[in-house]
C-alpha cells in the first residue's frame, strides 16, 4: 500500500504546479479533478480525516470558479491548499 505521507508530499507538488499551469494558459481543471478524486479516496482510507475534506472543498471551489478566476485569488487558494496538505502530512 502506498504511504499516505509520501502521497501527500507528491500531492503538495501537484497542487503547487497548478500555478505555472494557470499562468501559461494550460488546462488546470483536469489536474484539479485528478487531485480531488485521489484525495476523496485517501479520505476514505484515513478514516475521513477532516482536513482532507477541507482540502477537497478548497480545490473544488477553485475549479467551480473556472477560467474566469483572477490570478491573485487562484494563487492564494493554491497556497492555502498546499498549507492544508502539509498540515495533513504532519499529522500522520
Amino acid at each position: 500500500m502506498v504511504d499516505a505521507k509520501s502521497s501527500l508530499k507528491r500531492i503538495v507538488g501537484q497542487i503547487f504546479r497548478l500555478l505555472p499551469t494557470f499562468e501559461e494558459g494550460q488546462d488546470w481543471i483536469k489536474p484539479i479533478d485528478t487531485l480531488i478524486i485521489e484525495l476523496t479516496g485517501m479520505a476514505l482510507s484515513l478514516n475521513h480525516e477532516t482536513k482532507i475534506y477541507q482540502l477537497i472543498y478548497k480545490l473544488q471551489g477553485i475549479k467551480e470558479l473556472g477560467p474566469d478566476i483572477e490570478f491573485m485569488l487562484f494563487r492564494r487558494m493554491v497556497f492555502e491548499a498546499c498549507g492544508i496538505a502539509n498540515e495533513i502530512q504532519e499529522s500522520l
